[in-house]
């Protein structure tokens, strides 16, 4: 099994990110000069490995010519496995080429994955048990679903974040009443 890459797509904005999903952080760094601003090619500060890739502050409808051609004329050697497309194994441009396909041309819809609980935060995990518990305990209490929501959204924020190695000063939602 090749790296694998966690894939992301915001639809109106058009624009995807990969991202390493065990990338242990230390901050990373992009070839924009080579690739234009067009596509940056996250690096590991600490390892200079490849660790994900992104077209953010792009658009693929645009730009997805121009990458192309980018990529033929610097090629990336490396080959990853990208589960959410269902590509193992494949070169950059066929992932880039994959997702263009499904997303600008055919207009698919992304549906992000399915969230595993043991992935968020232990923080998230025990707000949510303390949250559920209190629900049960007093239905009527107001504003106990909105909290709810709030650390889940806080919790997927933090998660997305980790992974994509950034840091904040803090994403749980109750830290910044």
């Amino acid at each position: 099994m090749r790296k694998q890459l966690d894939f992301w797509y915001e639809a109106p904005q058009g624009y995807f990110s990969l991202i390493w999903p065990d990338y242990g952080g230390g901050g990373m760094g992009h070839e924009d000069m080579t690739y234009h601003f067009v596509l940056h090619v996250l690096r590991s500060y600490r390892t200079g490995e490849i660790c994900g890739f992104s077209n953010d502050g792009g658009e693929l409808a645009t730009d997805y010519p121009r990458i192309m051609e980018l990529l033929r004329q610097h090629p990336i050697a490396e080959r990853f496995d990208v589960p959410a497309l269902g590509l193992y194994d494949a070169t950059v441009d066929r992932i880039i080429a994959e997702i263009y396909e499904r997303y600008v041309v055919r207009g698919e819809t992304f549906v992000p994955p399915p969230w595993d609980e043991s992935q968020l935060p232990a923080w998230v995990r025990e707000a949510e048990a303390r949250i559920r518990r209190e629900m049960e305990e007093r239905p009527e209490r107001p504003g106990l679903y909105e909290r709810r929501e709030r650390a889940v959204a806080g919790a997927v924020t933090a998660v997305r974040e980790e992974q994509a190695g950034y840091e904040t000063e803090s994403s749980n939602p109750d830290e910044t009443r």
